[in-house]
Parts: C-alpha cells; structure tokens; sequence
C-alpha cells in the first residue's frame, strides 16, 4: 500500500498550502498582511469617526448607491459597509430627510449585533440612523422570505481572513482545508440567499477577505451555473481597480486588492452581480 497522504492541517498545513498555491508570491505577501492597511475616514461633522479599508470602501462606492434605493447589508457587522452606503447616499442630496431609501442591516450574531448597533448609533446622526434597520436572521434563508425586494444587496461574507491568521500566528492552529471547503459551501448559500431577494435589475456585490479562488469566483461561479441565464456580471470601473497605491488584479468574474500588489489595501475580493431585467 501506498503512504497515506498527510492532512492539510495546523500551522504545517497552511504554511504548506499557501505556499504552493502563491509560490514565490507568498512571503512579500505575508509582509504586506502584516503591514498598516490605507483607511477611509467616514466622519458626518462631529460624530465619531470610523475607519474603513480603502478597498472596502471602493467596493460599495461602485454599487451606485441612490438615495431612493432599498439596500440589504446580509452580513453587516461590524458596521463599516452600511455605514458607507448611508454616507454614499447622503452625498447626493442636502439633507437625512429628502432620503426615501432604507437600508437593512442584518448580522446573525447577537455580540456582532451589538457591535453593529453602536456604529450606527456613535457615528450617524438619529435623523439619517433612522433609515437603518438592523435585524438578526440567518442571512443563508433571507430569499425564501423576501423575493426580490432590494435594490442593492452588499453581501461581504464569512471567510477564512488568512490575514487574521498571518497576524496571529496561534490562530493557525484550527486551520485546515476541510475549513475552506465549509466555508465555501455557507458563502453560496448566502449568496443564492441574495440572489433570490435581489430585484429583477439589481445589483449584488459579493467581497470578501478571502485569499484563495474556492472563496472567491469558485462560489460565484456556482451561481452562474445554476442562474446563468438571468444574471450578467458587470465589470468594475475603472476608478475602482485603478488607486493611487496599483492596480488591483482582475479575475473570471470580480477583481482582487492583494496589499503586496495595491498596497494598504484589501485583501479583498469583489464581484458585481444584476439579476436580468423580466
């Protein structure tokens, strides 16, 4: 009998893995996950600021949000996303009242809730506040309790966040491939969540933090398997993929800020998703 192949696991597996999956890309890579990112500073005149990865910032300015749109943040905490898009709307118009849109911001973890809350509520005035919902459900099972309801959906989903794990080396202790494998399974449930209450003409943005492409175009690329025919990926614009620190890398379906290549930023993957018009 053969050698039993040896489980990707621990600290030994993922140094191994990533490595064979960057190659000589991996250590500058590493250095720049451990590196001080480049922040936007979102800040409504003396309310408390909040600081947000320039590339996730980026991200939500290139969904086009207007002030009458109906937007869901599906994973919202801590905060940052829907915080942006409020401010995105506010941009476009003089005062928190002339805005007929809503956002809703749903976290299914109770201390995530917490955390979510105080952002709107330490950051926002109560006037322009008011607009945000902050709900607790299951993301994964949105769609089957509200079709095709929203405008704009922002759906930054669970993942491994390799950088956590390059910044806290302990934390690589519970890594494994199997954890990317369950990962990807929930971050298509909730994108297929998102697709199904997404308005006929309305855009998805699916990002996460995610290094690898099974997080990445693999989970949209299920997507576009099972809907294809009723949805169209849009390519980003350019101001989006184009900043002041580099370019950020396109991929099959979104595009990729790796700090290595566009530094200070990301990492973080995106992909612009319209359901067909009827």
């Amino acid at each position: 009998m053969g050698k039993k192949k040896k489980k990707l696991q621990g600290p030994e597996g993922f140094t191994t893995y990533y490595q064979e999956q960057f190659g000589e890309r991996w250590i500058p890579l590493q250095e720049a996950l451990s590196a001080a990112g480049h922040y936007k500073e979102l800040r409504y005149e003396n309310l408390e600021s909040y600081y947000l990865n320039m590339a996730s910032y980026l991200v939500i300015e290139g969904l086009n949000i207007k002030p009458d749109d109906t937007v869901l943040d599906l994973c919202a905490a801590p905060g940052g996303k829907s915080l942006s898009a409020a401010m995105i709307m506010l941009n476009t118009v003089k005062t928190p009242e002339e805005i007929t849109g809503s956002i809703t911001s749903n976290d299914i973890s109770n201390t995530r809730r917490g955390r979510l809350k105080k952002t709107i509520q330490s950051s926002l005035p109560e006037n322009l506040a008011r607009k945000i919902h902050v709900t607790g459900h299951d993301g994964s099972r949105w769609g089957l309790y509200e079709q095709e309801a929203y405008d704009k959906i922002i759906l930054d989903a669970p993942c491994s966040s390799e950088g956590h794990y390059i910044q806290q080396p302990k934390l690589q202790e519970s890594w494994s491939l199997s954890r990317i494998k369950r990962i990807a399974i929930t971050q298509y449930a909730l994108l297929a969540a998102a697709f199904m209450a997404i308005k006929p003409g309305g855009i998805i943005l699916y990002s996460t933090c995610a290094l690898l492409p099974q997080e990445n175009d693999e989970v949209v690329a299920k997507l576009i398997k099972r809907h294809g025919d009723f949805l169209e990926i849009i390519p980003p614009a350019e101001a989006i993929i184009k900043t002041a620190s580099g370019e950020a890398e396109l991929t099959q379906y979104g595009f990729h800020y790796l700090p290595d290549q566009v530094k200070g930023y990301g990492p973080l993957y995106g992909a612009y998703i319209r359901k067909k018009d009827n």
